[in-house]
């Protein structure tokens, strides 16, 4: 009789079940929540290059009507997350070697930097 009593907390023991402790316990919500961050985490790299790619194009439209620049190449030179993300990009001008202006992006509105 000692025996199966035994046997049988050795397997509740090795069984997989809640914890009885309700702050380790794992419900719906709590993986929902864990799922979701998961999620953002993951995808956060990738919005992030979304934003800064489609940005590139209004910086090129703001330096070439604003900055009277026909763009040839556009760096990246800060990028700002966050509910007032901006990129300000270094847009390199055709015309001459040296010659770049810069441009700051909001939320896809563009602007010339002095």
């Amino acid at each position: 009789m000692h025996s199966r009593i035994r046997d049988a907390r050795a397997i509740n023991f090795l069984s997989i079940h809640q914890p009885t402790d309700p702050a380790m316990r794992v419900t719906a919500p709590r993986l929902a929540a864990l799922g979701a961050l998961a999620l953002c985490l993951s995808a956060s790299p990738t919005v992030q290059a979304a934003n800064v790619s489609a940005g590139q194009a209004e910086a090129k439209e703001a330096a070439k009507s604003l900055g009277n620049c026909t763009p040839a190449k556009v760096e990246v030179m800060s990028y700002v997350t966050g509910r007032s993300g901006q990129t300000v990009f270094k847009v390199g001008c055709t015309e001459d070697k040296d010659t770049f202006v810069l441009v700051q992006c909001r939320s896809r509105i563009c602007t010339l930097l002095r």
